[in-house]
């Protein structure tokens, strides 16, 4: 059976289902959904050309074409899906990280992609709260 509610890319008329088919493009969610709404104020920030949204965005992704991976996930641009945040519980700032390149908000004096590592000058410290402190001597 068609899913009619996938082809709301233009506003929605009372005309045939033909015409429907022929004149509206299906919403473009990446593959990570099958369902969209039609937005009037997108199609006219769009120069009249699309509305579509797309909700109920799967696989961990967000946004108008579920182009986004969700808060807390990165893209692994050898797969078409996100995966979690790697980050570390004590050396990040939080559990978000960069959507694209996976680097996590590090603590001061704290390096790595996922946060794991005291940077150069620094040495692991006793608090959770300072995880990596200056060496002695160290600017």
């Amino acid at each position: 059976m068609l899913n009619l509610s996938f082809f709301l890319d233009i506003p929605p008329n009372n005309q045939t289902l033909k015409h429907i088919l022929s004149n509206t493009g299906a919403c473009d969610c990446n593959g990570h959904s099958n369902k969209c709404r039609f937005s009037m104020e997108v199609f006219l920030q769009s120069g009249r050309k699309s509305g579509g949204v797309c909700q109920k965005c799967r696989h961990n992704t967000a946004g108008r074409h579920c182009q986004y991976c969700q808060n807390g996930y990165a893209r692994d641009h050898s797969k078409a899906l996100s995966h979690p945040c790697q980050c570390h519980p004590v050396g990040a700032v939080g559990r978000w990280c960069n959507q694209t390149s996976g680097q996590c908000l590090c603590r001061d004096g704290v390096t790595g992609l996922r946060c794991n590592r005291c940077a150069t000058g620094y040495k692991q410290g006793k608090s959770p709260l300072r995880p990596c402190i200056r060496k002695s001597g160290g600017r």
